[in-house]
């Protein structure tokens, strides 16, 4: 009698192990977003993405053509062919990537990028574009992002102020301050991600 209780509850263990081991599986990749949902996610902005996050920039033969440039500009400049032969390095770099922790981080990368993308945007159209520079010019926690422009001697100078200092950058360099910006917030793990976009929400409020 022993013998048979000791025999079930074995069985009823081995079962409910062999159960369990699917869901953890599904679990440890629900994160993990496939390249045709990045696309969808992303539209055009992927293109951006590509150019700008550390893993793919080798995707571009011609990087200097694309520096400083508004993230509109990648779609636009880009035939059918140069954006089928993007996508196609997409995938292949996706496929070729065995360790599923770096794909999740991956994936997240390019999600949190155009989702960065999208709220700066809309954030941009509540002022104008210098408004919006000179917000995170003043702010604690943006500002380190016009430190290639803190030597000159117009952003040393206590007579202007930021939105004139702001308004002395060319275009591409502003671009690029955005760029740097949504790149730099998507690098990092959710919960860092969503503080920033919060942070960001309440410089304008």
């Amino acid at each position: 009698m022993r013998f048979l209780i000791i025999i079930s509850l074995v069985t009823i263990f081995v079962s409910c192990t062999r159960s369990d081991s699917p869901e953890t599986e599904l679990s440890n990749k629900s994160d993990l977003k496939s390249v045709s949902e990045i696309n969808r996610h992303c539209g055009d902005t992927l293109f951006a993405a590509m150019y700008h996050i550390p893993a793919t920039q080798d995707f571009f033969d011609n990087r200097a053509q694309f520096a400083g440039q508004p993230v509109d500009y990648f779609s636009e400049m880009l035939n059918a062919s140069q954006k089928e032969n993007l996508l196609k390095n997409f995938e292949q770099y996706f496929s070729q990537e065995d360790n599923n922790e770096r794909l999740v981080q991956l994936s997240n990368q390019f999600l949190q990028w155009c989702d960065a993308n999208e709220e700066i945007q809309q954030l941009q159209h509540q002022m104008s574009h210098e408004e919006f520079l000179a917000l995170l010019y003043d702010s604690e926690r943006f500002g380190y992002l016009f430190q290639p422009f803190n030597d000159r001697s117009l952003f040393q100078s206590k007579e202007y102020s930021s939105l004139d200092k702001v308004a002395s950058l060319s275009s591409a360099q502003s671009h690029q301050i955005l760029s740097t910006l949504i790149t730099d917030l998507s690098m990092q793990g959710q919960s860092e991600f969503e503080n920033d976009l919060n942070s960001l929400r309440t410089l304008i409020q």
